[in-house]
């Protein structure tokens, strides 16, 4: 049974690509349409939508008779993810402070429901008439993910919302592609923050440079930076040539996993004796932390544990 939106109309290209603005997707697709963490999507539900089923091939946990579109990801064992759909408000022409009303209406009341297979593993069903809905889960393992968003009554008009996508282990979404810098095993590299860095694309005041090196399965590296000039926190963050990054995690036994997690010293930032996962190329993504222009040190060192 294919779980399909009808109607969506959106608006310009902007992804994990390192675009900007929100992604638009033609309405004369009836499959799941895919999701890109970074991704903002603008939908409208429309009167030729298909309604979540009901009795037996009813969606667990999603009520039936509903509006709905249906969205697709993949994502990794401990991820963790964030989706959220809201809706434009108009002032309400009757509003009197202290009588109780609302100063502004919703165009509508979006509500999301996420699936491990069949499985729900995250919800919000709104119906609050506060024009959003938000979802957020950690991943049990690798896989492809369903999002489906419907509206939160059978009632709701048709209306338009904005569906964004958030995923705490990939690579930051940027303004542009990013200028990637090689180093080397045991070189250090003077960097420096300015103007004409790439930006966080939903906080424009964190800046980055990129570098990037080789390496192979089961070698350990230590990432270092810092700098004399204050205030600075050159902030390293490690990502492997899938674009993950490994961040800490509780395995099912109880175990602690501390990841690829930086420590501050109060003068610099260590990733100490992180041993790779795969060979390839990984890159480092060093931060400003801040809004604040500054050069810095980054050093690599790596050891061959074979």
């Amino acid at each position: 049974m294919p779980l399909v939106g009808g109607g969506i109309a959106l608006s310009t290209a902007a992804s994990a690509d390192q675009g900007s603005g929100t992604n638009e997707i033609d309405d004369e697709s009836t499959e799941s349409r895919p999701l890109e963490c970074g991704e903002l999507v603008s939908a409208q539900f429309t009167e030729d939508d298909p309604r979540t089923p009901t009795g037996e091939d009813a969606m667990n946990g999603a009520r039936g008779g509903y509006r709905y579109h249906e969205y697709h990801f993949d994502g990794y064992a401990n991820e963790r993810v964030y989706f959220s759909a809201y809706t434009d408000s108009v002032p309400n022409p009757n509003y009197e402070p202290g009588y109780g009303d609302d100063p502004v209406y919703y165009k509508g009341d979006p509500a999301l429901f996420l699936f491990d297979g069949d499985e729900l593993i995250g919800y919000d069903p709104e119906a609050g008439y506060w024009g959003g809905a938000h979802v957020a889960a950690r991943l049990p393992s690798d896989g492809t993910y369903r999002l489906v968003a419907t509206a939160a009554f059978k009632a709701d008009p048709t209306f338009e919302y904005v569906l964004e996508a958030y995923c705490s282990d990939r690579t930051p979404v940027t303004d542009r592609s990013p200028e990637l810098v090689p180093i080397e095993c045991g070189e250090t590299i003077v960097g420096e923050f300015t103007d004409d860095d790439v930006r966080y694309r939903d906080n424009s005041s964190q800046l980055y440079d990129v570098y990037t090196f080789e390496g192979k399965c089961g070698d350990s590296v230590t990432i270092t930076t810092r700098s004399a000039e204050e205030p600075a926190r050159p902030r390293p963050r490690l990502f492997d040539p899938d674009g993950r990054y490994d961040g800490s995690r509780f395995e099912p036994d109880g175990t602690y996993v501390p990841g690829a997690e930086t420590t501050f010293t109060g003068e610099e930032f260590v990733l100490s004796e992180y041993r790779l996962p795969k060979t390839g190329t990984y890159t480092i993504w060093v931060s400003s932390y801040g809004s604040a222009r500054y050069e810095y040190e980054l050093s690599l060192e790596c050891w061959n544990n074979r």
